[in-house]
């Protein structure tokens, strides 16, 4: 047998139907209504069903109605005959304005049939149709009392069965509810409900201070509080938003049965954990490092501050604002509000040593978390003085380039030396041609060795340093050679001319100095001196010139032989150093021819006469 009892033939307004498990359902045109459903046209709703004999059922406004299973036995021709006015025509009646108390037909048995009427003629407050092919109970609600105050009731008797029945009122009590923050809240808003006639279900909810309603089963969410789903059962569950305490905008529900009550939730609070990150930093070498540790951390309860701290390998903790100092690493200080100032010792990289800090909130409960920094290297920069030195002719000097010369970094060390357009590496000698030989070591030190008898300035040297860190500085040598009087001789002369036969010859002959060209300065006879290529003469003796180049004459006087004075010349280099030698001339005698003329004198007689025969 067919479990279904009517279907949905029309359809005025919002019309529902309630199975017997509870569930609600919108009733649209077409429906089929089942053993045990229930049909609520609400307040402004009407529905006109087919039965499964074939027949209508209008149902008005305000109007339940349930459909059992169809009994075989049941005769509906008698239904027919007796039928009341229906339903439709009713409404129809009222949409046009007439009181079907005094315009619509009497009933069949008249207004008796069921007790005592009014004064105003029969009316009917409710309807009962009892019919074998299924009970059906439409009660409609349009007021059609007549002036007398008291209602009949009429029996319609289709088939066999006659039954009565009356709606008690459902009766629902508001819910509560607490909940700890963070938590979900669940509970069921029928559980303290109870209707006697009808199974409950909750057919929409609405949340204070937000638009519209929400039907059964949909998630209502409160912005700022949580979400709230309430099933047609009446379970629901509410979920606050993270951290939410305090009240829950109160919650209003409508049962099946048209009834509204409300379900107050509070959330309490509860005190979060604190939330810490542990904070990192880097930094370049000999920059200090600013930060603040409470910056990433977390309390949505309470205002954090930091009150101690202590630092790995450091005896003993700080509190917070006191000033920490790290051996050979750096200085460290942490106020309580978080923030922090670490300054590297000079030249300080690596790793600084953990810093644990302990932070507390407003309930006094503390938590730790870590501070860890680490200092980069930077190229340090660093001088290397360029060295000026100065030797002695034909003396080697030695020094190094890198006295007084250090760098953070690592020990420095020479690369290489340019002389000229050429670079040599460390440790090589370089040949300067006509002026010496250089060395520098990777150590810096160096030997330069001037060529023999050379002064003067050495070409420039250019060297390159290094620390190690790759960052090198080029620096420069300058040598200078300071001549020096070489000493240098000068041989005595000794010349022997004959008698009245002038010489010549240079003094200077096989002389040779390696500072320069040698000249004669001046030369000296007897007590006097004389420029050179001035004359000089000796009194019975002769003349002597002596020039700058050495080159002399002496010219004998007139048969004068014999030794001439010694003569004595200064002679130069140019450089300062003067050397004095001796020009020794002798003049060899020769036979000189001569004639004795013949003397003739005369004398008186006896007169002696004298005379030379010379």
């Amino acid at each position: 047998m067919s479990s279904v009892v009517a279907i949905v033939k029309s359809i005025v307004g919002q019309v529902f139907a309630v199975s017997p498990e509870g569930i609600r359902r919108v009733l649209v045109e077409g429906d089929r209504l089942f053993v045990g459903d229930q049909v609520d046209t609400g307040a402004a709703g009407a529905v006109t069903l087919e039965l499964a004999d074939g027949r209508t059922l209008d149902l008005g406004r305000d109007t339940q109605w349930s459909g059992s299973a169809p009994d075989s036995s049941a005769d509906l021709a008698q239904a027919t005959e007796q039928a009341a006015p229906s339903v439709k025509e009713l409404q129809q009646a009222i949409v046009a304005g007439a009181d079907p108390t005094t315009d619509l037909e009497a009933t069949a048995a008249g207004p008796t049939a069921a007790g005592t009427g009014g004064a105003a003629g029969g009316g009917h407050s409710f309807v009962m149709l009892d019919a074998t092919a299924g009970r059906v109970d439409p009660t409609i609600g349009f007021p059609t009392n007549g002036p007398d105050s008291t209602a009949t009731t009429t029996t319609l008797n289709i088939g066999n069965q006659n039954t009565t029945a009356t709606n008690a009122p459902g009766v629902l009590t508001a819910d509560t509810g607490t909940q700890a923050e963070d938590s979900v809240a669940t509970g069921n808003v029928l559980n303290n409900d109870s209707d006697a006639d009808t199974p409950l279900s909750v057919a929409s909810f609405t949340v204070a201070g937000m638009a519209g309603s929400f039907t059964a089963g949909q998630t209502a969410t409160i912005v700022g509080v949580g979400s709230l789903t309430i099933g047609t059962n009446g379970d629901y569950s509410f979920t606050p938003d993270a951290n939410y305490n305090g009240a829950v905008p109160q919650v209003s529900y409508t049962t099946n049965t048209g009834l509204t009550s409300t379900l107050d939730l509070t959330v309490t609070a509860v005190d979060d954990p604190s939330v810490l990150t542990a904070d990192t930093q880097t930094i370049a070498e000999d920059t200090p490092a600013i930060g603040n540790v409470l910056s990433n951390d977390s309390d949505i309860d309470n205002v954090l501050s930091v009150s101690t701290f202590s630092i790995a390998g450091v005896n003993g903790t700080f509190t917070a604002g006191q000033t920490a100092t790290i051996a050979n690493v750096g200085t460290l200080v942490i106020a309580a509000d978080g923030a922090y100032t670490f300054t590297p010792a000079a030249n300080y990289n690596g790793t600084v040593p953990t810093v644990s800090y302990t932070v507390i909130d407003g309930s006094g409960s503390g938590v730790t978390s870590t501070l860890n920094i680490d200092v980069t290297p930077v190229d340090d920069s660093f001088i290397d003085v360029s060295e000026t030195v100065t030797t002695s002719e034909d003396a080697p000097v030695s020094g190094s380039v890198l006295a007084g010369t250090s760098s953070v970094d690592g020990a420095v060390s020479v690369v290489n030396f340019t002389v000229g357009e050429t670079t040599y590496a460390a440790g090589s000698t370089a040949t300067i041609a006509n002026v010496g030989t250089l060395v520098i070591g990777a150590n810096g030190a160096y030997t330069f060795t001037p060529a023999a008898n050379y002064n003067g300035a050495v070409p420039t040297v250019s060297y390159t340093v290094t620390d190690g860190s790759g960052s090198d500085v080029t620096s420069t040598l300058n040598i200078s050679v300071t001549p020096v009087d070489d000493s240098f001789t000068d041989a005595s002369e000794t010349v022997t001319t004959s008698e009245d036969a002038l010489v010549t010859g240079s003094v200077l002959t096989g002389t040779s100095s390696v500072d320069g060209a040698v000249s004669v300065v001046n030369f000296t006879v007897g007590e006097t001196t004389y420029a050179a290529g001035s004359t000089a003469t000796i009194a019975n003796v002769g003349t002597l010139v002596i020039g700058a180049n050495g080159a002399y004459t002496f010219t004998p006087a007139a048969n004068y032989n014999g030794a001439v004075p010694t003569v004595s010349y200064t002679v130069t280099d140019g450089s300062g150093s003067d050397v004095t030698s001796t020009l020794n001339i002798s003049v060899t005698p020769v036979d000189d021819s001569f004639t004795d003329i013949s003397e003739t004198v005369t004398t008186s007689e006896d007169a002696p006469v004298n005379g030379s025969v010379l």
